[in-house]
């Protein structure tokens, strides 16, 4: 077997997820899944202390089957604001090939590229929901505005192209028009593009002026 030793890079300052390439070791060599790249074992203090790579706090062993997967690792820091919102229940979870917690951080283990669209739909969908029914019950509008603006901000970090949530930023915004132009340059996709002004519209037009708007399957 071989083993998920770290993940590419260096997670800077407290943020409730991000994610990097894996970092696999397979006997004496460390192996980017991604690139294909590879650097003997024995370099890993040296390319730690540079933080080109952070290691796990313990090896988390896969199957060989993965060997040739672009693996990625998500990482999830516990104490983090708004940590629920990222933390996923395993058993229903495509694409995970395994998952680790410390005292500190969630590591999840997944396929690549599609296990971790699938991962950032999920999270986009709670953030949703939660946007659209949870805040608006809070009694300090204050309060709401600010733990909407960060959870806005959280759905983009995960997919700056997601339509609904790009919907529902451009409506809270003090500078609407502005980020719609944005929100329009960063969707791709024709259906996209479809789905953001039909949210934005209901968004506009919502009877009672307040966006207690429901999360509908055929809009996400």
């Amino acid at each position: 077997m071989i083993s998920v030793i770290g993940h590419e890079g260096y997670v800077r300052g407290p943020r409730a997820v991000s994610w990097a390439a894996a970092v696999l070791q397979d006997g004496d060599v460390l192996i980017n899944p991604i690139t294909g790249q590879t650097a003997p074992s024995t370099s890993l203090t040296e390319l730690c202390s540079e933080r080109l790579i952070t290691r796990l706090p313990k090896p988390i062993k896969i199957s060989d089957k993965y060997r040739s997967k672009p693996l990625l690792v998500v990482i999830i820091q516990r104490k983090a604001e708004h940590v629920d919102y990222v933390t996923m229940d395993t058993g229903r979870f495509g694409g995970l090939i395994d998952s680790y917690t410390d005292e500190n951080n969630t590591y999840y283990v997944l396929t690549g590229k599609n296990s971790f669209r699938q991962y950032c739909e999920q999270v986009i969908t709670k953030l949703v929901d939660s946007i659209s029914d949870d805040l608006p019950k809070l009694n300090d509008r204050q309060q709401e505005k600010d733990t909407r603006d960060q959870l806005l901000k959280l759905g983009l970090t995960l997919d700056s192209a997601h339509p609904i949530i790009n919907a529902l930023h451009v409506h809270f915004s003090s500078l609407p028009q502005h980020a719609a132009t944005l929100a329009r340059a960063r969707l791709r996709e024709k259906n996209d593009l479809e789905k953001f002004e039909l949210m934005l519209h209901a968004l506009k037009h919502d009877a009672q002026g307040n966006t207690r708007c429901q999360n509908d399957d055929r809009l996400v």
